[in-house]
């Protein structure tokens, strides 16, 4: 441990040196947001559908969240959990050393689709506050949407604090 830092190193051999990170960089809080955040994404687009379908069916009200804010949520949840299959799929411990030669295409399009969806999600927290039909009272879906905006703004900070943007330049 550094004396004037208080950084703590773990040296192996004569080349590698490990430092400790801070608790919200470790694995299992970036896995648990990015879990939470991919289920709420998920979710969402599974409830609308089903949702729209009830709705349907049973000849009710429409729902109070706009149409063009839905089909922009669910376009960028679509972004969103594409990207993090396609890089989830193609960065595999089996084979790290081919990601030197060459980025597999999947891979490529997981970063494009990460970062168009992290840039993408900037608007969310508008859409959030704007996202109702004039004069509806529908406090969970304003809540839904609330809790969407910061899954995608959580989606969004993974990608900036893991390095995604420009990835696939490589």
């Amino acid at each position: 441990m550094e004396s004037d830092t208080g950084t703590e190193h773990l040296v192996l051999g004569s080349y590698l040196t490990l430092d400790r990170v801070p608790t919200w960089r470790s694995p299992p809080v970036q896995g648990g947001a990015l879990a939470a955040a991919a289920l709420l994404l998920a979710g969402s687009l599974v409830g609308w559908t089903l949702g729209a379908g009830a709705r349907r069916f049973a000849g009710a009200a429409p729902s109070p969240v706009r149409a063009g804010v839905r089909g922009f949520a669910s376009g960028l949840a679509l972004l969103s959990l594409f990207g993090l299959a396609a890089i989830n799929r193609e960065l595999r411990p089996d084979v790290p050393f081919d990601l030197l030669i060459e980025l597999p295409l999947l891979l490529r399009l997981g970063f494009v689709a990460t970062t168009a969806a992290a840039v993408l999600s900037l608007a969310t927290p508008w859409l959030a506050w704007r996202g109702l039909v004039p004069g509806a009272r529908a406090p969970l879906a304003r809540l839904h949407l609330w809790l969407l905006s910061g899954g995608c703004l959580v989606l969004a900070a993974q990608a900036v604090g893991w390095n995604l943007f420009g990835a696939w330049l490589y």
